[in-house]
C-alpha cells in the first residue's frame, strides 16, 4: 500500500462500487454524524446514514450516495457496505427527480391513512442526498 494513504473499498450487497488505493481522506455519513478519517485512524467499526460520501484522492474528489450499511476502518483499509451506494456519475438525475416529486406529493397528504409519511419522508432523503451528490459530480475541488 501506498504510505501515507488509505484503500477505500466501496462494496454493496450487488457489486463493488470503488476500490482504490490512493485515498488520502475519506468522510462518510455516520449515525452520529459526519465522519472523515485520515491514514493511521485508530480501528473502528460504525453504522452509516443515508448521505453523501466523499474521498479525496490524487488531487480529485469522488462523490457517492450511500444508505445505511456499516463501514470498518482497519490500519488503512476503509471498507463500506452501505445497503445502496451509487457513484456520482452513474447517477440518474431525471429518476431522482421523479423520486422527489413523488414523495412530495405524498408528503401534502398528511392526514390520509393510506400514506406512510415514514416512508415518504425517507424516499425524500435519498432522493435530494441522490441530487446533491449527482449535482457535485462535476466540481473540481481546490485543495
Amino acid at each position: 500500500m501506498a504510505e501515507g494513504k488509505l484503500r477505500v473499498v466501496i462494496a454493496t450487497p450487488e457489486k463493488k462500487i470503488w476500490e482504490e488505493t490512493v485515498a488520502s481522506e475519506a468522510t462518510l455519513p455516520s449515525v452520529f454524524g459526519e465522519l472523515t478519517v485520515l491514514p493511521g485512524h485508530e480501528p473502528l467499526l460504525f453504522l452509516l446514514e443515508t448521505g453523501d460520501m466523499r474521498i479525496k484522492a490524487d488531487g480529485r474528489e469522488e462523490w457517492f450516495f450511500v444508505d445505511r450499511g456499516f463501514a470498518e476502518i482497519l490500519e488503512n483499509d476503509v471498507m463500506v457496505c452501505p445497503e445502496v451506494g451509487e457513484n456520482a456519475k452513474d447517477i440518474d438525475v431525471e429518476r431522482a427527480k421523479r423520486a422527489k416529486e413523488r414523495a412530495e406529493k405524498r408528503l401534502v397528504l398528511v392526514g390520509d391513512p393510506n400514506i406512510d409519511i415514514a416512508r415518504a419522508e425517507y424516499a425524500l432523503k435519498r432522493a435530494l442526498y441522490r441530487l446533491n451528490v449527482a449535482e457535485y459530480r462535476s466540481v473540481k475541488p481546490k485543495f
